[in-house]
């Protein structure tokens, strides 16, 4: 993937480079990028939730919950703050030698879970409104 031809390669605010991280890490071919299309792919209707969740886990929190939550905001803080979320499922799941689930399970946010997702939330905005911007930059050797 050639990021300079991306958003990320351009100057962009600190949300709209979070929210284009996110769109990005979909296609990255290792583990984190295969967690980050389930994390937002629509799963199989009535199929099962994993057995490696508890239903009073803080982890994971269901990205697709999160856009929800936070319709109001807009899609560049929701999708900032889903790109957080799914790196934090990330590390509570996948860390280490374990597999990637296939899915995630379907569930509503609880009230811890929309305390992180309002922490996010404000910070990712709090950086928007700084009038900050991330400079470009480029990866590889070159």
């Amino acid at each position: 993937m050639e990021l300079e031809r991306t958003p990320i390669g351009k100057r962009r605010s600190p949300a709209t480079f979070l929210a284009a991280l996110w769109t990005h890490l979909k296609e990255v071919s290792n583990k984190l990028g295969h967690f980050a299309k389930v994390c937002s792919s629509d799963g199989s209707p009535g199929a099962e939730a994993s057995k490696l969740f508890r239903g009073d886990d803080l982890l994971p929190i269901e990205p697709k919950e999160v856009a929800s939550y936070l319709l109001d905001d807009g899609q560049v803080i929701a999708d900032s703050v889903q790109g957080m979320v799914a790196v934090l499922n990330y590390l509570a799941l996948c860390s280490g030698n374990a597999p990637v689930p296939e899915e995630l399970p379907d569930r509503p946010l609880t009230k811890p879970q929309e305390r992180v997702v309002d922490h996010l939330r404000k910070a990712v905005s709090y950086l928007e409104e700084s009038g900050q911007v991330v400079r470009s930059f480029a990866f590889g050797g070159s």
